[in-house]
């Protein structure tokens, strides 16, 4: 049974991780097209195919904090069949907790990075509207990889609580 533990802990690892470096790159990225913007490059043309790309980094990032969510409740149900102690399944609860929360927090910079997106389309050109939108997605998309990165943070003291050795 501690192997389905750490097959389950690694998974949650990799995914936390590849969350954050995800949503780095797509905060990256919107912050490339503020940059296209302002009046030294007035590229709306380069800051909507940026904006693109920011989209699909932000929902590689909310997908894999998502599959963490998933995984983490399935290692806190094996926990809790097998007993752990109060204080390392409420280290897991909190780190589940920190990873619904940067899904969340994901899901509403995506939809302000589609908001973006779709100010800048012919239909609707509203430049300023873009701005504010994808710094405000921006924002979003930096307080979910830290939250992810909190989360695994979490995630590793619940590991190293799991292998402390109880004395009697």
């Amino acid at each position: 049974m501690k192997k389905v533990f750490r097959n389950l802990g690694n998974v949650i690892i990799l995914t936390d991780t590849a969350s954050f470096v995800l949503g780095f790159v797509g905060s990256v990225c919107g912050i490339i097209s503020l940059l296209s913007l302002e009046p030294f490059w007035n590229n709306t043309i380069l800051s909507y195919d940026i904006t693109i790309g920011a989209i699909f980094f932000d929902i590689a990032s909310m997908l894999f904090v998502l599959i963490a969510f998933i995984v983490g409740t399935k290692h806190l149900q094996v926990k809790q069949d097998n007993h752990a102690t109060v204080k390392i399944l409420k280290l897991e609860k909190t780190s589940l907790q920190l990873d619904f929360f940067s899904f969340f927090i994901g899901l509403i910079g995506l939809i302000f990075e589609i908001l973006s997106l779709v100010s800048l389309t012919v239909l609707w050109k509203n430049v300023r509207f873009s701005y504010f939108a994808t710094i405000l997605a921006v924002i979003f998309d930096i307080s979910s990889g830290l939250l992810a990165v909190i989360a695994l943070k979490v995630f590793f003291l619940v590991r190293k609580a799991s292998n402390v050795p109880v004395q009697k």
